[in-house]
């Protein structure tokens, strides 16, 4: 009889063992979520929290991309300009500059009334150098001439340079080329 009411005690210690393990478990999942990013619209929250702060607070604190919304697009189109001039103008114009990245509208599609979201990028001057085309066809046709002048023109200093990535500048039509320095 002994050995089966220590058995049966045991056992009720390790049940609730394993329940405080769990609970412990629960918790510390359900606080460690907000640190992991798993927030719903994790985007959307970052947007309105960079949001509340000036853009001018936003780029002395060295934050990497800028979000912005504009009432419409007439005010988008306005402002913008005037809105990389006061960026870049906060910043080294040697070591970074900012540029318009990515522009988005609440409705979907644009439309006079339709909020704009503009994304700005901060970009390191010391490992990029910006180039800008008029097209596609003009980019295919010159990055790689472009790359290889750059790079003679750098190869004395033991530099080289990639071609990164390339994307269509909003609201300009034009192709801007990230050329990264590699060594």
């Amino acid at each position: 009889m002994n050995v089966i009411f220590l058995r049966d005690k045991n056992h009720e210690k390790g049940e609730k063992m394993k329940k405080k393990l769990f609970v412990m478990m629960l918790a510390l999942l359900v606080f460690s979520l907000p640190l992991s990013g798993c927030t719903p619209d994790k985007e959307d929250v970052q947007k309105e929290n960079k949001a509340e702060k000036t853009m001018e607070e936003q780029v002395e604190n060295n934050q990497n991309a800028i979000f912005k919304q504009y009432d419409n697009i007439k005010a988008f189109r306005s402002e913008y300009q005037k809105d990389l001039e006061t960026m870049n103008a906060l910043v080294d114009p040697d070591k970074a500059e900012f540029v318009l990245s990515d522009i988005s509208y609440t409705a979907g599609a644009p439309s006079s009334d339709s909020k704009v979201d503009a994304t700005y990028r901060r970009i390191n001057k010391e490992t990029y150098v910006l180039k800008y085309y008029e097209s596609w066809d003009v980019y295919n046709e010159q990055v790689k001439n472009d790359l290889s002048a750059l790079n003679e023109s750098v190869k004395d200093q033991g530099i080289e340079y990639r071609i990164d990535r390339a994307e269509l500048v909003p609201e300009d039509n034009s192709v801007r080329a990230y050329f990264e320095k590699v060594t």
